[in-house]
């Protein structure tokens, strides 16, 4: 992933090409935050795997509110 300086945004991240098999969380602290990806095409995918009857630590299941691929809790994001 690539930081930068977009338009009406204090950052900017910029997803390349492809499939990122990744979690993102942008937090409340992160205001002003544009997402794009940099590509001529709509071919930038960011997926995880993820539900919310996953098990994870001590048996308990992962539930809904952690099951995101991208969770937005900052104001004014854009993507």
């Amino acid at each position: 992933m690539m930081l930068s300086v977009c338009q009406n945004s204090d950052v900017c991240l910029c997803k390349s090409y492809g499939n990122q098999r990744e979690k993102k969380l942008i937090p409340k602290t992160k205001n002003h935050i544009t997402m794009i990806g940099i590509t001529d095409n709509d071919e930038t995918v960011i997926a995880w795997n993820s539900t919310a009857s996953d098990v994870i630590y001590g048996g308990q299941k992962l539930q809904t509110i952690n099951s995101a691929t991208v969770a937005v809790e900052a104001d004014y994001f854009i993507a």
